[in-house]
């Protein structure tokens, strides 16, 4: 609390700090279990997905890190996170919230999307290829996770924000779509850490911040480890189309 109190109101701090001070309460909110404090924001616009200026357009290109998949089983993965924790000290992780009981959607219409910021009233995304637009975190109803082969030479990371996934139903399911491979998690939370460690950051913030779901569930959202898929329909089916 003291750190997002500082980060919100110390305009002061140089860089470097805001930097180091970002990356140490992202990582004791994963290893508590908590979100942060609710951001000082101004007055948004009627309409929570709005472009923004061509001054924010800049987007660095993607960063590659090593994740092997590990034929499904929690090996490889799971030593790359054991710094998550003390030595024999399991992290405490955010269940998911319950959900009332329906049945799971239909289809997923995906959308890609970069995230470009991170921003006091949501993220700034470049969706489909399109101008930099910020999307308020409030849109943001579950966020789906998952280390997915198939989709590029190596198993990437795939991070779905699912905006209708409370009133979906039966329905289409409207998720934008983030690949690890496409963005430099670094750039959007800043520190000195590795990418995974800045990645397991920015998962964290997403989902502190919006407050969604965790897909498909609290501890593989945060990539404690990443649950892993052979496949993208498996993962779709596995963490997108299941009931709530």
């Amino acid at each position: 609390t003291a750190a997002r109190f500082a980060l919100e109101r110390g305009a002061e701090l140089a860089n470097d700090k805001r930097d180091r001070l970002a990356k140490l309460a992202a990582e004791l909110e994963v290893k508590l279990g908590v979100a942060p404090a609710p951001a000082a924001t101004p007055a948004a616009p009627s309409d929570s997905l709005r472009e923004l200026p061509p001054a924010a357009a800049s987007s660095p290109a993607g960063e590659l890190f090593e994740l092997e998949a590990t034929s499904l089983v929690e090996t490889a993965a799971t030593v790359v996170f054991a710094e998550a924790a003390p030595s024999g000290v399991p992290p405490t992780l955010p269940a998911a919230p319950p959900l009332l009981a329906r049945a799971g959607p239909s289809v997923v219409k995906l959308i890609s999307a970069v995230p470009v910021e991170l921003d006091p009233a949501g993220v700034v995304l470049r969706i489909d290829g399109g101008a930099p637009s910020l999307l308020a975190w409030e849109r943001i109803q579950a966020v789906g996770v998952g280390l997915v082969a198939g989709i590029a030479p190596k198993p990437i990371v795939v991070v779905d924000l699912a905006l209708n996934w409370a009133e979906a139903g039966e329905d289409v399911l409207e998720v934008l779509r983030m690949r690890s491979d496409s963005f430099r998690a670094r750039s959007l939370v800043g520190g000195e850490g590795s990418a995974l460690e800045a990645l397991r950051a920015l998962l964290a913030q997403l989902l502190a911040r919006s407050g969604g779901v965790p897909l498909p569930d609290g501890g593989s959202a945060h990539g404690l480890p990443f649950r892993e898929f052979p496949d993208p329909s498996s993962y779709e089916r596995d963490v997108l189309l299941q009931a709530g």
